[in-house]
């Protein structure tokens, strides 16, 4: 199984790969391209996880954690930017300094503005990363900044105690 991560892109148009649900395991030393931060130890990935959301849409959940059987804390990134290989990127904005986030800080497997993977995993975190609402291959109408939104991330809040690696925190 190839992993279906591809560098993020600077052009106005979504990378995404589609549909892919499935897991694999990211190598310590694993670096998504050059000049991005390298993963110091195995990151189980968890790719595409339906996530049913109290009304019956299914939205699609990425997850990152260390591989084994530890359980740790999740931290879930939330944004309707799109949770892999969005177009959306701090490339995109032409200044030299990439906003002052240093290329190096960035591993390539986060979503944009959300935690990088391969920091919080050797931390001792999972790390989730949502497509809400409408958002690529998630269900529904994209509903931002609402109250629709706030129940959604609530629900996936809930969702992840019970789910693979994480501790309820």
């Amino acid at each position: 199984m190839t992993p279906l991560f591809l560098p993020s892109t600077p052009v106005r148009e979504s990378s995404y790969p589609g549909l892919n649900q499935c897991s694999f395991i990211l190598p310590a030393g694993f670096r998504q391209e050059e000049g991005r931060m390298a993963t110091t130890c195995p990151i189980l990935v968890e790719q595409d996880i339906p996530v049913r959301l109290r009304d019956g849409v299914t939205i699609r959940v990425d997850i990152f954690r260390p591989a084994g059987t530890e359980r740790v804390p999740v931290i879930m990134g939330w944004s309707s930017y799109g949770k892999r290989a969005s177009w959306l990127t701090l490339d995109l904005f032409g200044h030299p300094t990439r906003m002052d986030v240093k290329k190096e800080w960035e591993d390539g497997l986060n979503k944009f503005e959300g935690p990088n993977p391969a920091y919080w995993v050797a931390h001792g975190y999972a790390v989730a990363a949502p497509d809400p609402r409408g958002v690529f291959m998630s269900e529904g109408d994209i509903q931002a900044w609402g109250p629709q939104e706030a129940r959604d991330e609530y629900d996936v809040i809930e969702w992840l105690p019970p789910g693979p690696g994480a501790t309820g925190k």
